[in-house]
């Protein structure tokens, strides 16, 4: 066997697939660290079945799976397959080629493969057992190896040196054998348990059988009696049963009858109803048009009444705007007038100053002239007078200033009074808020009126709403009424029928009610049944009824002769027997409950507690109940009657007897069976029902009518309520209108005087305050002053002796400063009259505004009176035609309220029918109750009979029948001698006592399961004693074997370890050498130079070196195919390392090496090299070579 390639395909770095063809020799594989080389090993490791995560240096075996970069994504499955040469059939599989396969998927599934037919991991396992090759075997080394065999526990280096000796396999069989011999003892004891158990069981199953087919044998003979007997009943009473169906059949017709009778008149109401609904809508409707058209004829009533008024109104308004405009247009004519004069004014000054700027330069030009012919000091002085030109230049401009301010002042006074008298409009805003006031006031009124007249609306409205509601849901209220009415009726006559009838009683006793009842003189003599002198809570009705008994239908008398009478009158008319109570005789029976047993849980209280009667009639009540306790259930029963010591007859809630016997009584009661203790309250329980029925309905009928009433007046009500609504929503809106356009007219002249106001008062402000620079200005013209006289004077003294030439110069500075202020004069007014003509200007435009605001309102108010005139003719036309149909609308209204009283008169009748029918119904009922009542009890017996049939040998009347016709044998027997025969068939079952009919079987069963256990019992045996043998034998081989290789390798190791080290000496030792299977080895070494000594003194070169040396031991005894070494010479130096690849040569002819290392020596000897690199982060790439 040789390995010839390894593929790998998603497995941890090796995310591509990889094909690593591995040749004879040495094949080295080699690669920096973390470049993935050490997962060619974990991959082989692997794939040979490895199934620890851990020794694959993951965390959990999907750890194995490539898990993807920041390049690549994660794979979901790794995949590595081994492919060997097995020309030798070395394996033990026929097939010269062998691949050996293993996947994993990344949601955990794995799957093996055995040349590609899917394998499991034992069929693996087995294929590589002691073939050195294997996941516990010694072909593959890595570090954890070399350390497993230098590890100081001497235990765990026996699993390599068992699998090099051969005994693994038979390990693995003893194993095997163990488990089963283990299994096959736990399966024997529990065997022989089986066996004991139905040996004790089959001695009393044996009696229980015969004691069982002696019962069925019984049973057979008494079940052929029965289905005789039940078959006679059931032909005797078919003929009974056939006259009553005929009855009942009669009765129900006549019922069908008058319940189609009744589902007529129903039906016949039904419609009157609707079309009296519809009558009732109808004339809702009619009058809902009648009072629209009531309201319609208001609203024009009021629209004409206000015609007049809304066109007196617009006629003063129209009057009152004219006046406005021609007052508007008489301001605007001042306005005009003002600006034709400023503007005339302006024109004069314009010329003025033309010739006042012309002769300005002439006499600048003659002073220059003049200044240039002057002497120094006359220039000295000319200065001085310059100085002075320009002090008075100064004062000259302060008073341009003063003069520009009086202009303005002037200008400011002259708006003031333009605005003094165009201002009309306060007067005008004066009375039009008089007229504000009054208006408000009315709207404010009309407001509450519809305010009040809408809450109104809304309440009728809500009101009708839920009257509307109402009327909606009584059809379904009415009908359930009705229906709850018959229920109770027919309840009550059903109960009333079988009071009369005494149903549940025995003819005998019916026959003595009767006629008590019809023979006055036992009125005070004959008390009635034990069932009905005594009432109970409806609970306890049950426990009471089964706690008399017997003494449920005996009667109640007053002395002995009453008694004997009425037997006579039993006996007279062969009516049967009755059993009397007669008051005078029964002695009064004392109970004796014991006080403990009333503490106990579930004691309720005795009897005779429970119940009320007449106290006359003491003694006979407590004869039959004195003595029953009545308990909540069975089981607390049991205990009160045990601490009773059984001296009371203990009664539960649902029926069950623990009788003074001690026998206890229990089931399923039947349900049809007739209640007599609670037959008179259920009687009166009816006629309250059928009387708070009635009750509510006469109550639902009254309120019927009040709520009809109610809505009538409603509508009526709520007709005139929307005309009054409607009323005031119309005059609400006129007056807000009006309102609307009076507070618009308001607020414009209060915007129009207010602006005129705020004018006036920053004129006013403005005047102020150019005063007050008046008078700042005048005082700095004094202080100007002042300085001038000084330079005056100097000019002056000089001018005495210049004084023509200075004169005129003097005279030229006074004409050219007084030209040059007129000038400036006439730049100032001329801009002060051109501020005027433009504000005067917009008071025009604004005047203008007003006008044609005003032209436009006449205009509306104009057009609102010619279509005013329009409408008014239009209204009065409508109101004429209204009128008119109010008239046909009222006929309408009346015809329809005679048609609803005829349809009310109606439905009355048919109402009357409905009760007559539901009365002749209830009778019918009542009859046809009384037949049934008689069928069920036929019934009843039979049915008893076909559930007993059914319940004890589950045949049906039909099996029954086809069964008595092979009952010959029994044919012309009496019913009396088949009834004693089963009475004694009864009797002999019963002293059978309990019987188990399945325990036939059961011994059949047990009897043959017995057979099986034995048996099963001594092949176990003969299983445990093969087991034993073959686990001696095993032992004895595996101890023979082992000791046998052990000797061997440690021959080997010892000249292996010499030839490695160069030299020194070695052996293996057994730690017990009497236990060979289970003794630890230990290594003892002593390298060159060195004492023999312990393998954990060494170094680690020395360790590494003497597990190697161990490894090729083992080699030299059996030859794996092929061997991976994973860095195993890492630890040795340069010179160990030679040796070691020198000794790898040595043995490469017998062994394929596969080796990852990182040393030099190691690589030169290999016959191929491959390289694994990452240049994909994360991703391991293989590069091959050849060294040959």
């Amino acid at each position: 066997m040789q390995l010839k390639r390894i593929e790998l395909q998603g497995f941890k770095s090796f995310a591509d697939k990889t094909v690593i063809e591995v040749e004879e020799g040495i094949t080295t594989i080699v690669g920096p660290n973390g470049s993935g080389k050490s997962n060619i090993s974990d991959a082989i490791r692997w794939v040979l079945g490895e199934q620890s995560a851990k020794s694959l240096r993951g965390s959990n075996m999907l750890d194995v799976i490539f898990s993807g970069t920041e390049q690549r994504k994660p794979l979901g499955m790794a995949e590595v397959t081994l492919v060997l040469d097995n020309t030798d059939y070395s394996l033990p599989i026929e097939y010269a080629e062998v691949s050996v396969t293993r996947r994993v998927y990344r949601s955990g599934e794995s799957e093996y493969y055995i040349n590609k037919n899917q394998s499991r991991l034992k069929d693996v396992q087995e294929l590589f057992m002691d073939t050195g090759v294997g996941r516990d075997g010694y072909s593959i080394v890595g570090q954890g190896k070399i350390d497993s065999i230098i590890s100081s526990k001497s235990e765990e280096r026996r699993n390599i040196f068992e699998e090099a000796s051969g005994i693994v396999k038979y390990r693995t069989r003893k194993d095997e054998a163990l488990r089963k011999l283990e299994n096959t003892n736990i399966n024997l004891d529990r065997v022989k348990d089986i066996l004991q158990e139905i040996e004790n069981t089959l001695g009393p199953l044996e009696e229980k059988s015969k004691v069982a087919k002696r019962y069925l044998e019984l049973r057979d003979e008494l079940k052929n009696i029965d289905i005789k007997l039940f078959v006679d009943l059931v032909d005797n009473t078919s003929s009974d049963l056939g006259k009553l169906n005929s009855q009942v059949e009669a009765l129900e017709e006549s019922i069908k009858q008058n319940e189609n009778t009744l589902n007529t008149i129903q039906k016949t109401s039904d419609e009157t109803r609707v079309a009296l609904e519809e009558l009732l809508a109808d004339t809702e409707k009619k009058q809902a048009d009648y009072y629209k058209l009531l309201n319609e004829k208001d609203r024009l009533l009021s629209r004409t009444e206000d015609f007049d008024t809304r066109m007196t109104n617009a006629r003063l308004s129209i009057e009152k705007l004219k006046e406005e405009i021609q007052e508007n247009k008489a301001s605007i004519e001042i306005f005009e007038q003002e600006i034709a004069t400023r503007n005339s004014k302006k024109e004069g000054m314009r010329e003025n100053k033309e010739r006042f700027v012309k002769e300005l330069q002439e006499k600048e030009a003659e002073l220059k002239e003049l200044i240039m012919n002057m002497s120094e000091k006359e220039l000295e002085i000319e200065n001085k007078k310059a100085e002075c030109e320009q002090k008075k230049e100064k004062i000259s401009e302060i008073k341009l200033e003063i003069g520009t301010a009086n202009a303005k002042i002037e200008a400011a006074q002259s708006r003031l009074d333009s605005l003094n008298k165009v201002s009309s409009d306060s007067s005008n805003t004066s009375e039009l808020s008089s007229k504000l006031d009054k208006i408000k006031k009315e709207f404010d009124t009309k407001k509450e009126e519809l305010e009040k007249a809408q809450n109104i609306l809304e309440q009728e409205t809500s009101r009708k709403q839920e009257l509307d509601k109402y009327f909606l849901s009584i059809a379904s209220t009415e009908d359930s009424l009705k229906q709850k009415i018959l229920e109770a009726k027919s309840k009550l006559g059903y109960m009333t029928n079988l009071e009369n009838e005494n149903a549940g009683y025995v003819s005998s006793v019916k026959s003595i009610i009767d006629m008590t009842r019809r023979n006055t003189s036992y009125a005070n003599r004959v008390f009635g049944t034990m069932a009905g002198i005594v009432s109970t809570d409806e609970k306890y009705e049950k426990a009471i009824e089964i706690a008399m008994g017997s003494y449920l239908q005996n009667i109640v008398v007053d002395t002995d002769k009453t008694a004997k009478d009425l037997v006579q009158f039993l006996k007279d008319g062969a009516l049967g027997r009755a059993t009397f109570l007669p008051i005078e005789s029964i002695r009064l029976y004392k109970e004796d409950i014991p006080s403990k047993a009333k503490s106990m849980t579930g004691y309720i209280g005795t009897a005779i507690e429970l119940v009320s009667y007449d106290k006359k009639l003491d003694a006979v009540v407590r004869l039959a109940l004195g003595r029953s306790v009545i308990v909540d259930t069975i089981e607390n029963g049991i205990k009160i009657s045990k601490v009773t010591a059984h001296s009371a007859k203990i009664v539960t809630l649902t029926g069950d007897v623990i009788a003074t016997t001690g026998s206890i009584t229990g089931g399923q009661a039947n349900t049809k069976q007739v209640n007599l203790v609670g037959r008179t309250r259920k009687l009166e329980e009816y006629k309250k029902a059928l009387d708070m029925a009635n009750e509510e309905y006469a109550k639902f009928q009254n309120t019927f009518k009040d709520k009809k009433y109610e809505l009538e007046t409603l509508i009526t009500k709520l007709n005139v309520s929307k005309a009054s609504f409607d009323k005031a929503n119309i005059e609400y809106n006129i007056i807000s209108e009006r309102l609307s356009q009076m507070l618009k007219e308001v607020d414009r002249l209060k915007n129009s005087v207010a602006q005129r106001d705020s004018e006036k008062e920053e004129l006013k402000n403005k005047i102020i305050s150019l005063n007050e620079v008046i008078e700042k200005l005048s005082e700095n013209i004094q202080a100007i002053s002042q300085e001038l006289n000084v330079t005056l004077e100097e000019i002056s003294e000089y001018t005495r002796f210049n004084k023509e030439k200075q004169e005129r110069l003097n005279f030229l500075n006074e004409d050219i400063m007084n030209l040059k202020i007129s000038v400036s004069s006439f730049d100032e007014s001329t801009l002060s009259i051109d501020e005027m003509v433009e504000k005067i200007t917009q008071d025009i435009s604004n005047f203008h505004d007003s006008i044609a605001r005003k032209e436009e309102l006449i205009l509306g108010y104009t057009n609102e009176l010619e279509q005013g005139e329009t409408d008014n003719i239009k209204d009065k036309e409508a109101l004429e035609d209204i009128i008119q149909r109010i008239d046909v609308e009222a006929k309408n209204l009346e015809k329809l309220k005679e048609d609803k009283g005829i349809n009310i008169a109606r439905q009355s009748e048919l109402e009357k029918e409905m009760l007559n029918t539901v009365s002749v119904l209830d009778k019918l009922k009542g009859e046809k109750s009384k037949v049934e009542a008689k069928k069920s009890k036929y019934d009843a017996e039979v049915e008893m009979l076909r559930v007993k049939m059914w319940e004890e040998y589950e045949l049906t009347t039909m099996g029954a029948r086809e069964l008595a016709k092979g009952l010959s044998s029994l044919e012309n027997e009496s019913k009396a001698k088949l009834e004693s025969r089963a009475n004694k068939l009864k009797s002999e079952i019963k002293s059978l006592g309990e019987v188990s009919v399945s325990s036939i079987e059961e011994y059949k069963e047990l009897t043959e399961r017995y057979s099986f256990m034995s048996n099963q019992k001594v092949d176990l045996e003969d299983t445990k004693i093969k087991l034993e043998n073959l686990i001696e034998n095993t032992t004895s081989i595996m101890r023979t074997q082992f000791a046998k290789q052990f000797r061997q390798i440690n021959d080997n190791f010892k000249a292996v370890f010499t030839e490695l080290f160069g030299g020194g000496r070695a052996e293996l030792k057994l730690t017990d050498e009497k236990n060979v299977l289970g003794s630890g080895i230990e290594i003892v070494a002593e390298p060159p130079g060195k004492k023999l000594q312990s393998l954990s003194l060494l170094s680690g070169g020395e360790k590494a070196l003497t597990a190697i040396a161990i490894l090729f031991a083992i080699l030299k005894i059996k030859s794996p195919p092929f061997c991976i070494l994973d860095e195993i010479e890492a630890a040795l130096d340069d010179v160990n390392v030679a040796r070691f690849a020198s000794y790898i040569k040595k043995y490469s002819d017998e062994t394929q090496f596969l080796v990852i290392t990182h040393r030099k020596g190691t690589m030169e000897i290999a016959s191929s090299v491959y390289g694994v690199t990452m240049q994909e982060y994360g991703v391991s790439k293989l590069i091959s070579m050849k060294m040959k």
